[in-house]
């Protein structure tokens, strides 16, 4: 086993960088950017570039310039994700109450597995016992005995409880909540995971630059049929249009934000960084 290594100033840290290799126009610059970016965080993204720990010459504004489009991106990610869960939580919700009655989510009998409805519901009861303070929280346990239509139960799921209460519905409403998205229940599921896996990259300051992800979303025949995944980011933001609710704003926001970062970080940041094909603006755009 290794050592740990000692700490180091940022001075020492810019010193290190240069032994290897890495190019350093302005000293007093980079010492700012570590001093507000940590040095594991930065350096991490060019591991893509080291042979046997030194880099191949390159220059840490290029590493900082590829750290900034990489906390944009994750910014519009966030952001459609926010969009799609609440989307996820309506349908989710409307097709529960109508199939099942307002609380139907409570009833094991329309779920596959026991287990993993206690899990859910061992969840979503935590869930308002930390969120006892909130308005509509109180209301319910106050003059409903602490009883939660799904509609307003689903207010406190997380993107991994809506997952979890998907896969194990009946058939029937998986159907019926996949049909509501142009897809199958297989693809829709799969979608899902995907989204959240990604979500919680970006939510956790994780590196998506160059990655190879480990979830692929599985293809749909009637609504991507051309879709051929690369193992990158760019497979899980592709599926992301056909889970929006609003094609206008995919259109008129996401799509020009993207392009918007794209315009400004290269050619520091390519498309194949990311898994991005030349043509991703038709690809992308809702018809």
């Amino acid at each position: 086993m290794r050592e740990i290594k000692k700490p180091t100033t940022f001075e020492e840290q810019v010193q290190i960088l240069k032994s290897r290799n890495l190019l350093i126009e302005n000293e007093d610059n980079a010492k700012h950017i570590l001093s507000s970016v940590n040095y594991y965080n930065i350096t991490g993204y060019g591991y893509t570039f080291k042979d046997n720990d030194v880099y191949n010459n390159i220059s840490f504004e290029k590493l900082y310039r590829i750290y900034l489009f990489d906390k944009r991106i994750k910014s519009i990610i966030l952001y459609a994700t926010e969009i799609i869960e609440h989307n996820l939580r309506a349908k989710l919700a409307y097709t529960i109450a109508h199939n099942h009655g307002a609380l139907g989510y409570e009833d094991v009998n329309n779920f596959k597995e026991i287990k993993e409805h206690q899990i859910l519901m061992d969840k979503f009861h935590k869930a308002i016992r930390k969120n006892s303070k909130l308005e509509f929280v109180k209301h319910h346990k106050e003059n409903y005995g602490g009883k939660f239509p799904v509609w307003v139960a689903v207010e406190l799921f997380t993107l991994g409880m809506i997952l979890n209460c998907y896969k194990n519905i009946n058939r029937t409403t998986r159907k019926n909540i996949a049909e509501m998205f142009g897809t199958g229940p297989i693809q829709l599921e799969s979608w899902i995971d995907c989204i959240l896996y990604l979500r919680n990259m970006a939510a956790h300051y994780m590196r998506l630059y160059r990655v190879n992800i480990q979830k692929t979303p599985k293809r749909c025949n009637k609504n991507c049929p051309d879709f051929i995944p690369k193992n990158k980011v760019y497979d899980i933001i592709y599926i992301m249009k056909f889970l929006m609710p609003d094609p206008k704003e995919w259109n008129s926001y996401i799509i020009p934000s993207l392009k918007t970062i794209w315009t400004e970080y290269q050619p520091d940041v390519m498309f194949k960084d990311y898994g991005f094909s030349d043509n991703w603006l038709q690809e992308l755009k809702i018809k």
